[in-house]
């Protein structure tokens, strides 16, 4: 039985990606990274952005997908992604956090630490 997947929701510039680099290198686990910013940034459920210019256009011109949502990448991610391991940890940014588009039963699936545990 595989254990139940990990989220980082990491602040960014928060090392947290030389963190996701060392969860990378043990054989039981597969990494997925900021799986959640195709629908932050574009998909159906996509948080209205501000601003514009040089940013708003550099992320029209990306081939990021269009059409992802956040319950989609839930159900990716508790399927292991494309691995067989029995670990599977994804590192995200805390921006791509939408209380709205995670719903507890989506949220249930994965393991949570809290500080009084």
């Amino acid at each position: 039985m595989s254990a139940l997947p990990i989220i980082l929701w990491a602040p960014p510039r928060s090392c947290s990606t030389a963190f996701e680099r060392s969860v990378i290198q043990h054989p039981d686990c597969t990494v997925l990274h900021e799986t959640f910013a195709d629908p932050f940034y574009f998909g159906p459920d996509a948080k209205p952005r501000e601003g514009g210019g040089d940013a708003e256009a550099a992320l029209e011109a990306s081939s990021m997908a269009r059409d992802k949502t956040y319950a989609g990448v839930c159900d990716k991610i508790v399927g292991g992604g494309t691995s067989e391991k029995p670990q599977v940890f994804t590192k995200e940014l805390s921006t791509f956090w939408q209380r709205d588009k995670l719903p507890h039963d989506q949220m249930a699936r994965f393991k949570v630490r809290l500080d009084e545990e």
